[in-house]
């Protein structure tokens, strides 16, 4: 979870994409700025904070109740519209001009991940 992601470039991508992001994985239309890479990152990290499923099941009820309540209230179904308003977009928009990958690995984590394999390593040799 913690190693980057590997990155491709594609000549198109679906739907006039310019990337995708899926766990452990980039996907980049031939001739993108490095803000594009930047916010696919930035869904790598939101991934990485909320689980792929967790992230899956928040797009669903995003998409899911918008385009309901579009239909509801007699509006036609726009994806695009939601997909404007989509958070985890909004916060992607947001961190894709930073000048900076948003997926640097902070000392903490690295520490606390050292601290618990000492400690898992710990347990299972002293169980066995």
């Amino acid at each position: 979870m913690f190693l980057p992601p590997k990155q491709f470039t594609v000549p198109k991508l679906h739907m006039g994409g310019l990337g995708l992001a899926l766990p452990g994985m980039i996907f980049i239309v031939e001739g993108q700025p490095i803000s594009t890479v930047h916010h696919e990152e930035t869904h790598i990290l939101q991934m990485r904070r909320y689980s792929p499923a967790g992230v899956g099941a928040f797009l669903g009820w995003h998409y899911g109740t918008g385009m309901l309540w579009q239909k509801i209230t007699g509006q036609q179904i726009d994806f695009w519209s939601l997909w404007e308003e989509n958070p985890l977009e909004i916060e992607a928009n947001q961190k894709m001009h930073t000048g900076e990958t948003p997926l640097k690995i902070e000392t903490q984590a690295l520490m606390n991940l050292a601290l618990f394999t000492v400690i898992l390593l710990g347990l299972t040799h002293w169980l066995l």
